[in-house]
């Protein structure tokens, strides 16, 4: 059993969250494991709409960084476009939540993970554009990227940049990754640098130029129990808030 001094040691992560058709609150609890068997403590953020009380509300927490979750498409209203007839499920109430929560993260230097939607939250956050569906605006062998089966198979190989904080995270350069999205990158944001990619060209990992903010397009958390630099990305981005937490 963890005493009061073990506990305060543990880096609080803080979770976003995703609002279903009645804007209640859901999370996969694939997130939650991974980051509780990496070391870290959970907290759901609340889906407020202000980069203010956000920022409050993260300090109050006294949190050591920040997972943006998978979910809903973004509104591409955000980067400039009309609504694309395959668009997937929106939730503006989401949108504006995450993205405010985006700002608070900067303001406070957190250090931000993002992934699948998460990925295109960021690149969007920082002025980028997305491809609204990949099957019909760049041909249907991209559907190869929304699989039908387990999360915990993979779909296709990544390539990571060799001097990536991403690559340094997960260990290896090469990875054989899952794939649930018919979205993605298109330009990419400011301050913002390419750091893996699929076979096709698909953007499938980014990091800002001072390694604070990384994102993967794939879910790691779904692949932990059976691929070890799944597991490992998660462990070192959780030891990295501990030591940082520690100084």
């Amino acid at each position: 059993m963890c005493n009061d001094m073990e506990m305060t040691e543990k880096p609080i992560v803080a979770l976003s969250c995703d609002l279903d058709e009645e804007s209640r609150i859901r999370v996969r609890p694939e997130y939650v494991g991974a980051l509780v068997e990496a070391g870290a403590l959970v907290v759901i953020v609340p889906p407020l709409a202000s980069t203010d009380e956000l920022e409050e509300w993260l300090r109050a927490v006294r949190v050591s960084g920040v997972l943006f979750s998978g979910g809903a498409d973004i509104h591409p209203s955000y980067y400039g476009e009309e609504l694309h007839p395959a668009i997937g499920r929106i939730s503006l109430q989401r949108d504006v939540y995450e993205l405010a929560l985006y700002d608070a993260a900067g303001r406070m230097g957190l250090p931000v993970l993002a992934i699948c939607r998460g990925l295109q939250l960021v690149n969007v956050a920082c002025g980028g554009t997305l491809v609204q569906d990949m099957p019909s605006q760049l041909g249907e062998a991209f559907a190869v990227h929304d699989q039908t089966f387990p999360g915990d198979k993979p779909a296709h190989p990544v390539t990571l940049e060799p001097d990536s904080a991403v690559a340094r995270l997960f260990g290896t350069e090469h990875l054989s990754a899952n794939s649930f999205h018919h979205q993605c990158v298109k330009e990419l944001g400011q301050g913002l640098r390419l750091a893996g990619v699929s076979s096709d060209g698909v953007v499938e990992a980014l990091e800002s130029f001072d390694g604070r903010v990384v994102a993967v397009q794939f879910h790691p958390e779904r692949m932990t129990k059976t691929y070890p630099e799944m597991y490992r990305f998660f462990t070192r981005w959780v030891a990295g808030l501990r030591e940082k937490r520690l100084r």
